[in-house]
């Protein structure tokens, strides 16, 4: 009696079993586990890191960045990426140059209009993380607009005719002094714009009275102000608040080639395993992260800071596409045809463990 017990119990298991594997799709017999997808690379990402080590081509931070708590907390590390830091990039080359000719592999500081104008340049950029956006703080403020104290310029109103220093066409400051003297009544093309190469520059020139206005990034901007004579008459986070969404200014975005990524998939992935955590890991301990940016790159812990990120884990649309239909609003040089550009083109979250639901922290 007991032996057909145990082999009643036996095939009530059993059929248990099969019932469950058969309602969830599996096989009956065998529930074989999903197999590694090997990039033609070789290397696969199973359970959080690569199969096989991979050397990383990065240009070197100069200021606060989220590569940089990847590095010295271990992020990288720990998905399988080595880094290979190039210093400088060559005179004259672009960021979004030295990517594709594959002097260094990841697109790490930039934002939006930067992948729009790259591509069409024919650089084949597709952004893969999203990174920064811009804080109410002036510690964390994306980007200041000063005049000299004695300055007449009492606002941006007052800056037709006037020349402004930036560090670059096409740029972050470029696009929102377009909307900003927009919103003043002025057009884009009212002012003179003098590009350097460097924010020491920028500041310097306004200083000696060489441009009547300038911008400055954190944390430049905080050191300018703290020394006393200049006046700020517009900040970023202000500008895109009223173009609908403050934290919205300082949308940086990190990106690769669309051949790197064909090539190097779970690179990729990887990658962006590693800056998510960097991005979170930073946003939960500020302090900690402006004291290590100082330490990494050997200056005064006064002279750093940095804007929060974002807190999805992946590139949410309407984050690109305030940045296109704000640029289209304002002709913003590339975009100056309604509708021209498709956000879709510019981003993809099939490479994200997160998006994808292979991984929850």
């Amino acid at each position: 009696m007991k032996t057909m017990q145990k082999a009643m119990l036996a095939f009530i298991l059993a059929l248990t079993l099969t019932l469950t594997l058969l309602a969830a799709g599996g096989n009956a017999e065998t529930l074989p586990a999903s197999e590694p997808e090997y990039g033609p690379d070789g290397i696969a990402f199973v359970d959080g890191k690569l199969t096989e080590r991979f050397t990383l081509k990065l240009v070197r931070p100069t200021q606060f960045n989220d590569a940089i708590f990847a590095y010295e907390k271990g992020f990288y590390d720990e998905v399988g990426l080595d880094i290979e830091w190039l210093d400088v990039l060559p005179q004259n080359v672009s960021l979004a140059q030295a990517v594709q000719s594959g002097l260094v592999d990841v697109f790490g500081s930039g934002h939006t209009t930067n992948i729009v104008l790259a591509r069409q340049a024919g650089v084949n950029l597709k952004i893969v993380n999203a990174a920064t956006e811009d804080g109410p703080d002036f510690s964390q403020t994306h980007m200041t607009w000063f005049v000299r104290e004695d300055s007449p310029i009492q606002s941006a109103a007052d800056l037709k005719g006037k020349t402004l220093a930036l560090t670059g066409l096409g740029s972050c400051a470029q696009l929102w002094t377009y909307v900003l003297l927009g919103q003043n009544g002025l057009d884009g093309t009212d002012v003179e714009y003098t590009v350097l190469s460097n924010e020491t520059l920028v500041e310097q020139v306004l200083r000696q009275g060489d441009v009547d206005a300038a911008i400055l990034h954190g944390p430049k901007n905080v050191i300018a102000d703290a020394e006393g004579g200049l006046r700020i008459i517009a900040q970023s986070y202000d500008i895109a608040q009223a173009a609908g969404n403050g934290a919205l200014s300082a949308v940086g975005v990190r990106a690769f080639t669309e051949e790197f990524i064909a090539e190097h998939p779970a690179v990729v992935k990887a990658y962006v395993l590693a800056a998510n955590r960097s991005q979170v890991w930073a946003n939960a301990n500020y302090d900690e992260a402006v004291k290590l940016s100082a330490e990494f790159l050997g200056v005064d812990l006064g002279v750093i800071a940095g804007c929060p990120y974002t807190k999805s884990l992946w590139v949410e649309e309407d984050r690109l596409k305030f940045w296109v239909d704000t640029a289209e609003k304002y002709a913003f040089p590339g975009f100056e045809t309604l509708g021209a550009v498709d956000v879709k083109d510019l981003y993809t979250n099939d490479y994200n463990p997160f998006y994808l639901g292979e991984l929850s922290d």
